[in-house]
């Protein structure tokens, strides 16, 4: 299960008026590059999910930074748009928070 923090705030007060988790993969089909374009993003998944908002064309250009936090210390699984220097304090075991 991963959990995504989004950096876009009328997003984080959606999911803070809400009160419960929303789920949802990347705009993308497996595989394949991601999609930042809304237009494209219709094209491909209307009528096949159940609700697309469009927040216009994104600004991220690397995809999300997945740690996976189920043992004592964090591991990388795919480096992203949080370099892995900002984790090395926490990788190497440094007790200097």
């Amino acid at each position: 299960m991963g959990i995504r923090l989004p950096d876009i705030l009328w997003l984080q007060r959606l999911i803070d008026d809400v009160a419960f988790p929303i789920t949802a993969t990347s705009a993308n089909i497996s595989g394949e590059n991601e999609i930042d374009d809304p237009h494209r993003i219709k094209d491909i998944f209307c009528g096949r999910i159940d609700l697309i908002v469009d927040g216009g064309k994104t600004g991220g250009i690397l995809p999300s930074t997945v740690v996976d936090l189920s043992s004592p210390r964090p591991k990388i699984l795919r480096e992203g748009a949080v370099p892995l220097s900002d984790f090395e304090k926490y990788l190497k075991g440094d007790s200097k928070s």
